[in-house]
């Protein structure tokens, strides 16, 4: 009796260390079944039977980094390795090895981890840890879209950092005057950060980019918006550095505005008149009447120490039908007697002549 007694007793310590020992989780062999867990927790588990599989879900509240780890009771035949997915069960990260770190937005996410080759098996439990570390994010977060885009102003040095991967920093500005914008970082932007930027108006159409830093962008009077972001969207970094949004003017000529038939200005013939064509797709309409049948002249002059571009002309007769079509100028035509409008664009549709050049039109019989 004494003896069945002890027996009875060893299986009974067996049996309870056992159950003390046991994955609680099972069975959490798929999505449907995944289990939630807490951060900074420890979860039994094992790996048991073969081509066993266990799913978890968890979610973090603010952007930063996860450190999945197991401890030293671990079976030394099991292999871990882990995959990572998002809240729509996404791969953000396919079966890599245990230990593991990696940098998450806030959000929903699922985890599975499994024997690396899927051929072994031990019933006896350890624990896995997910640690949490907290990113102290730039204080304009979140704005990762137009939707959320920050309002500065020129001159502002914006402190901001790319973190985690795909981070955007959307902003809005507002151009007191035609000129350009420049964007420039400081030293301390981190090396693995390429910054780029794409540059909108307020309707969200992208005007410009993407643009490598430094950038230079002509602009007219009115507001903007633009987002930053890493070139790829595969490099993130904690460090905060420093942007600068710098502002320089540009004096527009004395006509403007003159963008459409409806604001043409009279030019006078046989003088030089003085315009720039900016910010870029600036096009620039006069009007002038010639009393008789005419052959008339357009004539260009740079000053001697400016750029020179490829100036050209559009007539238009009083009604709005195109005469001379895209003519580089100088260049020579006869008209009839009438009012007419002539258009004076840059051949680069796209670029910019900030600097004041001259036109001038003669009748030359």
């Amino acid at each position: 009796m004494k003896k069945f007694f002890v027996i009875s007793l060893l299986f009974f310590i067996l049996f309870m260390g056992s159950c003390k020992d046991k994955d609680r989780n099972e069975p959490n062999d798929s999505f449907n079944q995944a289990k939630k867990i807490k951060l900074n927790k420890k979860i039994k588990m094992s790996i048991f039977p073969k081509r066993d599989i266990d799913f978890f879900k968890f979610s973090i509240k603010d952007p930063g980094m996860i450190h999945i780890e197991y401890d030293i009771k671990k079976p030394t035949n099991i292999k871990l390795i882990a995959t990572l997915y998002d809240n729509d069960t996404k791969i953000i990260a396919n079966n890599v090895k245990i230990p593991f770190k990696k940098t998450l937005a806030k959000g929903e996410y699922f985890l599975s981890i499994k024997d690396n080759l899927n051929d072994e098996e031990s019933q006896i439990a350890f624990s896995i840890i997910l640690n949490f570390f907290k990113v102290a994010l730039d204080k304009f977060e979140p704005n990762n879209k137009l939707e959320e885009a920050r309002v500065i102003k020129i001159n502002d040095s914006l402190k901001i950092n790319i973190f985690p991967k795909g981070d955007k920093e959307a902003f809005k500005i507002q151009s007191p005057n035609a000129g350009y914008l420049k964007f420039s970082y400081d030293e301390n932007k981190p090396i693995d950060i390429k910054l780029m930027l794409n540059f909108y108006n307020l309707d969200g159409e992208l005007l410009k980019g993407p643009l490598s830093f430094p950038v230079e962008i002509p602009i007219a009077e009115g507001d903007f918006a633009f987002i930053l972001f890493d070139e790829n969207e595969n490099s993130e970094n904690e460090d905060l550095f420093s942007v600068k949004v710098e502002f320089e003017p540009v004096v527009l000529d004395k006509f403007e505005p003159n963008n459409s038939f409806s604001e043409s200005k009279e030019i006078i013939l046989g003088k030089f008149n003085k315009i720039n064509l900016f910010p870029a797709g600036d096009m620039d309409y006069f009007k002038f009447t010639l009393k008789g049948n005419s052959l008339i002249e357009i004539l260009k002059k740079f000053g001697s120490d400016k750029p020179r571009i490829d100036v050209k002309a559009n007539i238009y007769d009083n009604f709005g039908n195109l005469i001379v079509n895209n003519k580089s100028i100088p260049f020579e035509v006869e008209l009839a007697a009438g009012k007419y409008y002539i258009q004076f664009i840059n051949k680069d549709v796209t670029g910019v002549y900030p600097d004041i050049f001259e036109l001038k039109i003669n009748v030359l019989r």
